[in-house]
């Protein structure tokens, strides 16, 4: 019963069933592990048991690996020494179906290259609840660290052929974009710095990591919606805007607009300007009445890789480019041609 559930739950994952072993589990290559979460107590009842992960690990590698918890939910933590002996755990943890800062994904798939560097035997498993999206960024990011494929779009290829029986890996348009973003790091000079950094004390590492990573501030003036979203039953929707960081939190949370349905175009100004040194998420919300207003899209961008992208200070993202709007396959909620457009202007 409980092995039927398991595999209910895992859907289209791909999972290891050799030597006795059925998990959600797949070795995207020899001496890198793509898995769902390590569960214990009822969870265990519909994921990977905990002590059978850890039981296949031992069996395969002895000590010798190390594993990665993405997961920032509370309930999906583990002691440090759940794996113990072989003592190699360590979390990098964000939020499901978002992306992980530059800065932290080159700290994380540096310090796995350098596990990975000190012995031949050594192998890493990196998981977060289902093991698919934030762990396909994780593991996509870190084929194009390690060399294994030669582009952004072949490392998101590979590791949805091998972990999943329908092609389809990472799903989220952000997190396929920050893979695209890692690519282009590694190649202006990321890929030395990192190799450099290496044998480095984790924080000097990470501040050597850093200091590679290219900078920009700016200042985000407004955002354009391209069609208006139906989130409301008279149709339309009652749009207002939150900018958040990694670290900072929420910088600025808009007015609500007046209720808009039918409009080509509504923009949302952002009083003062919102300044902006890092990676960012811009959300879009439907405010109903009485609360529980409704999250309508959102998406993540780097202000270098913007001003990059976008130097005149305008950059549009169609509806395939947007967290939320590419889940709506029946366009329940948004037109095909809908699109969003963000102006800012560097400092």
């Amino acid at each position: 019963m409980a092995a039927s559930l398991r595999r209910l739950v895992s859907q289209k994952k791909v999972r290891y069933q050799e030597d006795g072993f059925d998990l959600d589990l797949t070795y995207v290559t020899p001496r890198v592990i793509a898995m769902g979460f390590p569960a214990s107590g009822v969870e265990a009842v519909y994921r990977n048991p905990m002590k059978e992960v850890k039981r296949l690990l031992e069996a395969k590698h002895g000590a010798a690996y190390k594993v990665y918890n993405l997961c920032a939910e509370s309930k999906h933590q583990y002691a440090p020494d759940a794996f113990a002996p072989a003592q190699q755990t360590d979390d990098y943890e964000f939020e499901d179906h978002n992306a992980l800062p530059l800065p932290i994904l080159a700290d994380l798939a540096t310090d796995v290259a350098a596990f990975l560097a000190a012995d031949d035997a050594n192998v890493v498993a990196i998981h977060c609840k289902a093991g698919k999206g934030r762990t396909g960024l994780v593991v996509a990011s870190l084929l194009l660290h390690l060399g294994e494929v030669a582009s952004a779009d072949a490392a998101l290829e590979h590791f949805a052929s091998v972990r999943t029986s329908d092609g389809k890996g990472v799903s989220v348009p952000s997190q396929k974009r920050y893979v695209q973003y890692y690519a282009s790091l590694l190649d202006a000079g990321l890929r030395d710095a990192a190799a450099a950094a290496l044998d480095l004390p984790s924080a000097q590492r990470a501040a050597a990591l850093d200091a590679a990573i290219p900078r920009a501030t700016i200042v985000l003036d407004a955002v354009t919606m391209h069609t208006v979203p139906k989130f409301d039953v008279r149709g339309g929707c009652d749009p207002y805007v939150v900018v958040d960081t990694f670290h900072d939190g929420e910088l600025v949370r808009t007015d609500t607009a007046p209720h808009v349905k039918n409009e080509d175009s509504v923009t949302i100004d952002l009083p003062g300007g919102v300044t902006v040194g890092a990676d960012f998420r811009v959300t879009l919300y439907d405010a109903d009445v009485g609360g529980g207003d409704d999250l309508m899209c959102y998406f993540w961008l780097n202000p270098a890789q913007l001003l990059a992208d976008a130097p005149a200070g305008e950059y549009v993202l169609p509806h395939d480019a947007i967290d939320g709007v590419h889940k709506d396959k029946k366009k329940k909620h948004f037109d095909p041609s809908f699109a969003l457009a963000i102006t800012f202007h560097a400092v």
